[in-house]
């Protein structure tokens, strides 16, 4: 008696070639996108670093906007400009009225 040995059929060798196909696609793609969240991760840092160092100049210019705007400072420039006070300022009291309605 003869024993015939049994082959695989066709369609599992495809079956098998193709997963494996699918599994060496998906391998490929989990690299390369890796790979890209790994580059996007120093760009971000990078940009943290710049958005840090524009809020420190803000912060900086801020305060020298509010020492320029200072009312001694302005008095100081306006001097330096020639400007000088007068004597003759008269301040009306608030609580006077200075012209009524008819």
């Amino acid at each position: 008696m003869m024993i015939k040995k049994r082959s695989t059929p066709p369609q599992l060798s495809v079956l098998t070639v193709g997963l494996g196909v699918v599994i060496a696609g998906l391998l490929v793609g989990q690299i390369v996108l890796s790979n890209h969240l790994a580059t996007e991760g120093k760009t971000v840092v990078e940009v943290e670093k710049e958005i840090a160092k524009l809020d420190q100049e803000n912060r900086q210019l801020r305060t020298q906007r509010g020492e320029m705007a200072s009312l001694s400072t302005v008095a100081l420039q306006a001097e330096k400009s020639g400007f000088i006070k007068n004597p003759l300022i008269i301040a009306f009291p608030q609580d006077q009225t200075v012209a009524l309605k008819p």
